[in-house]
């Protein structure tokens, strides 16, 4: 399992450091606004994604046999072209009504949207499809061609002096390289399917688009809401430094749990049919293993951020550094959280999810709003304590999925 995990960070660590690489070129390039428009289009589209597919990508990779996951994944591809337009429209709406503060996107910033989720949409059934045929190498390799995408996309494109369109063009261009490697063989067994197994699947799966998508839509907008507010209450240029600690000091926490969630997810579910799984030893070994990398990870961090980040990205992002030192204890959380949290998927206990991400939503959002008459930083402590108090929460609910399971055809 572990060489798995190895494996698919790999790829990903290979993309991320391109992208962490070029970073300081890019905060010289494009100043604190720039990267707080695009932050916001992010914020959309980081929810929106988790929408486009209704949640059959994850199925996928609980799928009890290849033909199965086939099925899935049919159903996620013709799931992503009403939804990408969806969501677009809803991002056109934000843009007219200036709602969070969108309205300093243009309002072409919709249909770039809806092209942008279906490519997403797309990738993220692909992606689920390849691990759950454990094949975890291309799945590496189109991790890789992500990062080149995002980390050279940009440079090439900022002479030409795009704003905020450069670094979305990197964006795109990342999440689409690779992808060919990540679709090979699945058009033909998808082709082969009849219309009738593939509606069956989707019935059988209600539960990801009836239980499993609105908590992972309260889960991203937990993850994204936080930009926008500080964008509406404290202006883009600050949305602009919290939007470089996302890219910076989130990486890692993106980068191994991501590798760890799809590992993890395979693995649990491979077992958990087997009726060879302890649940609660898995998700103990894993939380060590993650402890362990957080703390090598966020200990310099937390020591060196407010002194670096003005030397790598100049003296615009001195706040950028402040912030990603006050908000260590949440990103080691979110880096021993989030994977684990497949873990309650495993379990069947799909229902306790949404309880956790409610509060993962409401507390930081809630102390975001009480601090908004505080200065950025001083909100910034505040929104970290009220993130540690809801992943703490989370973590509580993880322990009693994992210790009482479903059976695994309760689910």
């Amino acid at each position: 399992m572990w060489r798995n995990v190895a494996r698919l960070s790999g790829g990903t660590a290979i993309g991320q450091a391109l992208v962490v690489a070029t970073t300081p070129l890019l905060t010289r390039l494009y100043g604190p606004g720039a990267f707080g428009e695009f932050g916001l289009f992010l914020a959309f589209a980081s929810v929106a994604m988790v929408f486009v597919g209704l949640r059959y990508d994850l199925a996928i990779a609980s799928a009890c046999d290849e033909v199965e996951s086939d099925r899935l994944l049919a159903v996620a591809l013709l799931a992503c072209a009403p939804t990408s337009l969806l969501s677009a429209a809803c991002l056109w709406l934000m843009i007219h009504q200036n709602a969070l503060g969108f309205a300093v996107l243009p309002a072409i910033a919709a249909p770039v949207a809806a092209v942008l989720l279906l490519a997403t949409g797309c990738v993220m059934a692909l992606r689920y499809w390849n691990v759950r045929a454990y094949r975890f190498s291309d799945v590496a390799t189109a991790s890789a061609w992500q990062g080149v995408g995002r980390a050279f996309m940009p440079l090439a494109l900022a002479a030409a002096h795009p704003g905020w369109w450069g670094l979305l063009a990197g964006d795109a261009a990342g999440r689409v390289l690779g992808a060919a490697r990540l679709g090979r063989g699945a058009v033909a067994r998808v082709g082969a399917l009849s219309a009738g197994s593939v509606a069956g699947a989707a019935r059988r799966h209600w539960r990801y688009p009836a239980m499993v998508l609105p908590s992972s839509l309260l889960d991203a907008i937990a993850v994204a809401v936080p930009l926008p507010l500080i964008s509406t209450i404290f202006g883009v240029a600050a949305a602009g430094q919290f939007a470089l600690v996302q890219r910076v000091a989130a990486l890692p926490a993106s980068l191994v749990a991501a590798s760890f969630a799809d590992v993890i997810h395979a693995e649990g579910s491979r077992q958990r049919e087997a009726g060879c799984l302890t649940l609660r030893a898995l998700a103990f070994e894993s939380a060590k293993k993650l402890g362990l990398v957080g703390a090598v990870v966020y200990l310099p961090v937390l020591l060196l951020a407010p002194t670096v980040f003005p030397l790598l990205f100049g003296r615009d992002w001195r706040d950028a550094g402040v912030v990603a030192a006050i908000l260590v204890p949440f990103l080691w959380l979110t880096l021993l959280v989030s994977p684990l949290s497949r873990l309650v998927l495993v379990s069947g206990r799909t229902e306790l999810k949404p309880l956790a991400d409610l509060v993962c939503l409401a507390l930081p959002v809630s102390a975001l709003l009480a601090a908004r008459k505080l200065d950025f930083t001083d909100a910034m402590v505040a929104f970290g304590i009220a993130s540690v108090a809801a992943y703490l929460f989370y973590l509580a609910v993880i322990w009693f999925a994992v210790g009482h399971p479903r059976p695994a055809g309760g689910r």
